[in-house]
């Protein structure tokens, strides 16, 4: 169990979170509870940026 194992995790979880936060964007607007379409945006960036980082440490360098 090193950092190998928390990289694969999170590469996983980060796969999961992009599907997640892109149906949110493509979903139905407006939604019942409050929510604008720019912070579902600002939310999908911020997982595609973690996404990438996992990527570069586990694949990259």
């Amino acid at each position: 169990m090193g950092i190998d194992t928390y990289l694969t995790v999170a590469f996983w979880l980060g796969i999961l979170g992009l599907l997640i936060r892109s149906s949110q964007v493509i979903g139905k607007h407006p939604r019942k509870v409050e929510h604008e379409v720019g912070g579902d945006v600002f939310g999908l960036l911020i997982a595609i940026a973690f996404f990438v980082w996992v990527c570069f440490l586990k694949f990259g360098g």
